[in-house]
């Protein structure tokens, strides 16, 4: 059972990598990098928020946060403006050229599912979403259980 579970750590790991390396090269020709897809799938979800809220919902810092949208407005996809009731607060909303790009992004992720699941049944892939789901159950739980102990917060 623990060589079969190290290989599935293994084979997690390496498919992991592929999808990483797969989108790095399809998002190159659209001149959007990696780090950037959960930043613009949130705006294009929220429509606006500030940089705080996009920092807590995406779970980065704020720093790392500050340093994507930099990003962002520097390539035009971003507009950040000073809120005008609290000058400490700035919103974030996409440009026409970011929610294009967004989209874009959007259908590149689902075009590598898509790549991903080729010849797979649809027997095989309900089998791999119910596994999926309790991956993900079994995660979040056991950063339930991280967050609770001391020096994990």
């Amino acid at each position: 059972m623990e060589n079969l579970i190290l290989e599935v750590a293994d084979v997690g790991r390496e498919i992991g990598m592929l999808q990483m390396q797969c989108l790095a090269q399809v998002l190159k020709a659209d001149n959007i990098h990696f780090g950037q897809l959960s930043v613009l799938g949130e705006l294009l979800a929220a429509g606006q928020c500030t940089q705080c809220e996009l920092a807590e919902r995406l779970k980065v810092s704020r720093a790392s946060i500050g340093v994507s949208l930099k990003r962002l407005e520097r390539a035009g996809l971003i507009n950040r403006q000073t809120d005008p009731k609290d000058q400490r607060r700035n919103t974030v909303t996409l440009t026409e050229e970011g929610k294009e790009a967004a989209v874009r992004a959007g259908q590149i992720l689902s075009e590598l599912t898509f790549k991903k699941l080729r010849g797979f049944s649809g027997a095989e892939i309900g089998q791999y979403l119910k596994a999926q789901k309790r991956i993900r159950a079994n995660l979040a739980e056991y950063l339930s259980e991280l967050s609770q102990k001391e020096g994990y917060r």
